[in-house]
């Protein structure tokens, strides 16, 4: 957000969603990180509740066949001594959860295949969604 804030003045960058409520947007985009909360539908949940007509989620495992499950993201070959918990979700039962909160789907973007996770059920693609709220 800093760096969005340095180099394009004329947009609004926010770091904590606490900045930006009772506010409206024209477009809110989740990129890689409601595989990281405890719970995805929660998050899902956070970015419903503000007055947004475009909701973009994006960059994310998805799988078609197996219910929604966690794996582990051991990133040590981007330079990271870490690992951390995150959702592979199944595609159907997140565009359902999304369509219950008063949006419906405008465009799925998939960009390919990711790297095979051990051990998994199913392996994924890698994917992005917009969608557009539904009038009231």
């Amino acid at each position: 957000a800093r760096h969005g804030k340095d180099t394009n003045a004329d947009y609004k960058f926010f770091s904590d969603e606490n900045q930006f409520q009772n506010q409206k947007f024209d477009l809110l985009m989740a990129s890689s990180s409601i595989w990281y909360e405890t719970d995805w539908k929660n998050g899902i949940d956070k970015l419903c509740k503000f007055d947004v007509d475009y909701l973009y989620i994006t960059r994310m495992i998805f799988v078609k066949n197996k219910p929604s499950f966690v794996a582990i993201q051991r990133p040590k070959s981007m330079g990271y001594e870490t690992e951390y918990l995150f959702w592979i979700i199944n595609k159907f039962e997140f565009l359902d959860y999304v369509k219950s909160k008063n949006f419906f789907l405008v465009r799925e973007f998939e960009f390919g295949e990711v790297s095979p996770i051990f051990k998994a059920p199913e392996q994924g693609t890698l994917q992005g969604f917009l969608f557009k709220r539904l009038a009231d």
